[in-house]
């Protein structure tokens, strides 16, 4: 997360501890699923033409914080997992990758 994103979400946070009789109306949730990705293979090896999609986990949690009357801010950051397994006659390979993301 960069240097101007984690400030931005300290100031957030800030700024709903101290909103007195506002910070009833901040609000948040968390949200979880599943996703699926899709590897294209184009080389030319027959073994390696046996893939498999693999889903899995995708979380997030948000927070959402009044400023004004008309105006919020929403701070989010999800938790991804996405990959594929190739089947070769004598071996499994998974490939895996796992990020965060932060947005706000």
């Amino acid at each position: 997360m960069s240097r101007l994103s984690s400030a931005l979400v300290i100031a957030l946070v800030c700024a709903a501890l101290d909103a007195g009789p506002a910070a009833a109306q901040v609000s948040g949730g968390v949200k979880a699923g599943l996703a699926s990705s899709t590897f294209s293979y184009t080389g030319t090896d027959p073994e390696a033409q046996t893939l498999t999609s693999r889903p899995d986990l995708v979380a997030s949690g948000f927070l959402i914080v009044p400023a004004r009357q008309a105006v919020s801010f929403q701070a989010e950051a999800t938790y991804s997992r996405r990959g594929v397994r190739f089947d070769f006659p004598d071996e499994r390979v998974d490939y895996k990758l796992s990020y965060a993301e932060f947005s706000g």
